[in-house]
């Protein structure tokens, strides 16, 4: 544990001390593992599918604030679905602009949750979205992230019907849109999945908001337990056909990054809780106060034993210049010696 601690110690100081590069780093490796992942889902577009343009595009990306990856990503998307078909690329574009003014109006300061939400969903890891921005950010939240569980699915369904939507004499334009709508109205998976998502982290943010002992614990067991139940259950009523060990083995993985989640952002100490009551003329205050886990450095102290006294160095001064102080020390105590035996020969010279 206490290596750990030492661990987060470092990097928050990393951190503090280079937030001015580790942030666009952080940016562009987040928009190249999107545009990646879309490039490697629905790669039907060779320009956008070219590494360099993806690399481009997450400089880009990198410079400017996080709602440019899902424009971006977006643009992509749409690119990809004109490749299959110009009445597919009108559909999706209509599907993304519904899907962006809800996002805009509703949680547009959350385009982190609408990034990530595909990235754990396709990585098997889907509730731990709905469990950390529960845990961080407000109900709103939901909202990006049932728009990133949409945008997956999206992606998925034009993998899976591509051979269809390419345009082959048989299909129509008709024809296309009516598999596409129904790709989308009727995936009781994708709905069920986009439910779920916003159960969890309603009930996340509610059990944090409790103020509770160990309430950041609570809440990330509960809602991974909810999560496999809810997904379980809605199985069995919607008549899904559902694995029972993709999902506990992904609550599983949630549950673990959800952990390391709130040991990196919220380490606190139960143990030291104070709770405080002040007043002033128009209300009375009670206050409950929890400490942060923290490692204090510990200052270290170098002794040196000369002949004539103990002295004691602060730790960082034994490479200065203020270690010869001993050794200027016996110098001259020698010249002093030898001084007193010069001037002895002179006198007895004179005498």
């Amino acid at each position: 544990m206490t290596l750990m601690l030492e661990f987060k110690e470092k990097i928050r100081k990393l951190y503090i001390d280079y937030s001015y590069v580790i942030l666009p780093v952080v940016k562009f490796l987040l928009a190249f593992a999107a545009f990646y992942s879309i490039n490697q889902t629905i790669g039907f577009f060779s320009l956008f599918k070219n590494i360099f343009v993806v690399l481009i595009l997450s400089l880009i990306c990198c410079l400017l604030p996080v709602q440019a990856i899902a424009v971006v990503g977006g643009i992509m998307i749409l690119g990809h679905c004109y490749a299959l078909g110009i009445e597919v690329a009108a559909f999706v574009l209509l599907l993304l602009v519904v899907v962006g003014l809800l996002f805009l109006r509703f949680a547009g300061k959350d385009s982190l949750a609408l990034v990530l939400t595909p990235f754990a969903l396709a990585l098997g890891v889907p509730c731990a979205a709905p469990i950390c921005f529960g845990l961080k950010r407000k109900p709103s939240s939901a909202i990006a992230v049932a728009c990133g569980t949409l945008v997956y699915y999206l992606m998925a369904l034009l993998k899976e019907k591509s051979t269809l939507l390419k345009g082959s004499e048989n299909s129509d334009m008709l024809n296309k849109l009516k598999l596409l709508l129904d790709g989308i109205v009727k995936n009781q998976m994708m709905i069920l999945t986009m439910l779920t998502m916003v159960v969890v982290l309603t009930l996340v943010y509610v059990i944090r908001r409790s103020g509770k002992d160990y309430v950041w614990h609570v809440a990330i067991v509960v809602g991974s337990i909810a999560y496999a139940a809810l997904m379980m259950g809605g199985g069995l009523f919607l008549n899904i056909q559902t694995d029972l060990l993709p999902i506990f083995v992904g609550t599983l993985g949630s549950l673990i990054i959800a952990l390391l989640f709130g040991f990196f952002v919220h380490n606190v100490d139960y143990s030291r809780t104070e709770r405080l009551e002040f007043e002033d003329d128009e209300y009375y205050y009670y206050v409950k106060a929890v400490p942060k886990v923290t490692i204090s450095r510990s200052e270290r102290q170098i002794k040196t034993i000369s002949d004539e006294e103990t002295i004691d160095i602060p730790s960082g001064m034994e490479n200065t210049e203020d270690k010869d102080i001993f050794g200027a020390n016996r110098e001259m105590t020698e010249i002093d010696e030898n001084d007193l035996e010069r001037k002895l020969e002179e006198s007895l010279k004179n005498l």
